[in-house]
């Protein structure tokens, strides 16, 4: 952010130092073209910038869906026994200490898309769809964490049910 304030600050310092016209001698010499061609550089420069950040932001959130991906594809893992639920509610304990440095990522790589937005900078499309997929997945992660944990205990209880009732047709039994 703060380069790219430098340069349109350089920018505008070579626009108002240079003239449009000088006049030597008898001759008068029109600089408005070199005007104009610094400012395009200038110019390019500035969005060449713009360019570069709005590709490491970019490359930081298909990071932080492709980490997400792989968290989301293993809770989707079905389970079937005690020791798979048993795995599952110890890989749900370890996600947000796995994820700790993808929301460090998500929050740079907002500060980066602020900056270029700050200076009205264009993301393509593809970079505004995994900018706001990246910034969703936080929250996809969590609540799927919490329709597992939900399934879990109703599992748990129609189990702890189940063996009730078998202990009640046990005991029935030895009588």
């Amino acid at each position: 952010e703060l380069e790219i304030e430098r340069l349109l600050a350089e920018k505008q310092k070579v626009l108002d130092f240079i003239p449009q016209f000088i006049t030597i001698g008898m001759f008068n010499i029109k600089l408005e073209s070199i005007n104009r061609s610094l400012a395009a550089k200038y110019d390019q420069l500035i969005r060449m910038i713009m360019s570069l950040i709005a590709e490491k932001a970019s490359a930081k959130a298909k990071f932080v869906i492709t980490k997400y991906t792989k968290i989301h594809a293993r809770l989707m893992t079905p389970y079937n026994t005690i020791e798979e639920v048993a795995e599952m509610e110890d890989f749900i304990k370890e996600v947000p200490k796995d994820t700790e440095d993808v929301v460090q990522i998500i929050s740079e790589m907002l500060a980066q898309v602020e900056v270029l937005d700050k200076f009205n900078f264009q993301l393509s499309d593809e970079q505004f769809s995994d900018k706001w997929t990246s910034y969703g997945w936080t929250r996809r992660v969590e609540d799927t964490i919490t329709e597992i944990l939900a399934k879990i205990d109703k599992d748990r209880h129609a189990q702890e049910n189940e063996m009730k009732e078998e202990q009640v047709k046990f005991e029935a039994e030895l009588d």
